[in-house]
């Protein structure tokens, strides 16, 4: 990594912080380019649009958290290590692939947990806090096992597409 670019890590916070416009619009699209990756996986699946409904919203949701978010930490660390153009793809396509990986299971997790809460123990007792906390992280699995392989007929290309754009954008 050259240090030609870099900014002290308190620069880079304030610099890297993205244009709230720019991330609510991303947000959107991103949110929707999940919906339809979900949407087109779940068609390929036989679902009727009824059955899909909640399945959407997850996945919208998903994407439109996990945007601000990855853009906001890219531009951070694309000024505070001040990253090459393939530094900055690679950054980009891993944040945003990541964060809206782990958005939307962690959203898969409380819906999966909020249906298994009635089988838990009182609130705030030592076995409640343990059952809640394996109730999260087996809904998380079951989103990994299950729910992953929606992401692919549309969320890899537009991955593609928005790490590059994300590369491109001026530092």
């Amino acid at each position: 990594m050259g240090s030609a670019g870099r900014l002290p890590f308190r620069a880079a916070l304030r610099a890297g912080t993205p244009d709230w416009r720019v991330a609510l619009l991303g947000a959107i699209a991103w949110g929707t380019a999940m919906l339809a990756s979900a949407a087109a996986g779940l068609g390929l699946d036989g679902w009727s649009s009824t059955d899909m409904a909640r399945v959407l919203v997850l996945f919208f949701a998903g994407g439109g958290v996990a945007f601000p978010l990855a853009l906001a930490l890219f531009g951070i660390l694309a000024r505070w290590l001040g990253f090459r153009p393939t530094q900055r793809f690679a950054a980009a396509f891993l944040l945003l692939g990541i964060g809206t990986i782990a958005t939307t299971a962690f959203g898969f997790s409380q819906v999966f947990r909020y249906y298994f809460a009635t089988f838990h123990a009182p609130f705030g007792t030592r076995l409640w806090a343990n059952q809640t906390v394996f109730t999260t992280a087996a809904g998380v699995y079951h989103f990994l096992v299950m729910g992953l392989r929606l992401f692919v007929p549309v969320g890899l290309p537009a991955l593609l597409l928005a790490a590059f754009l994300l590369a491109g954008r001026p530092s």
